[in-house]
């Protein structure tokens, strides 16, 4: 049981690595042209986006940490 869940928790983990990823990439991004967003007025457009990639984000940590929860207990027992 713990190794057929264990395949479910290696992947939900690498879908929380790549939302990681990507906002860290996107929020580089736009730290690399900061004078361009600022001149564009653009400043609250990507803090907006951010915050929704970060939310993005916990949603699918929560599904990996759950699974890897369950996984620990079951592999306890």
């Amino acid at each position: 049981m713990s190794t057929r869940l264990g395949t479910h928790v290696t992947v939900a983990q690498k879908r929380w690595l790549e939302a990681i990823k990507k906002r860290v990439n996107f929020t580089s991004e736009i730290f690399g042209s900061i004078k361009s967003v600022k001149m564009l007025g653009l400043t609250d457009k990507m803090a907006t986006m951010i915050e929704k990639m970060r939310l993005d984000e916990i949603v699918v940590m929560k599904k990996s940490r759950l699974l890897w929860s369950i996984n620990v207990c079951i592999s306890r027992f």
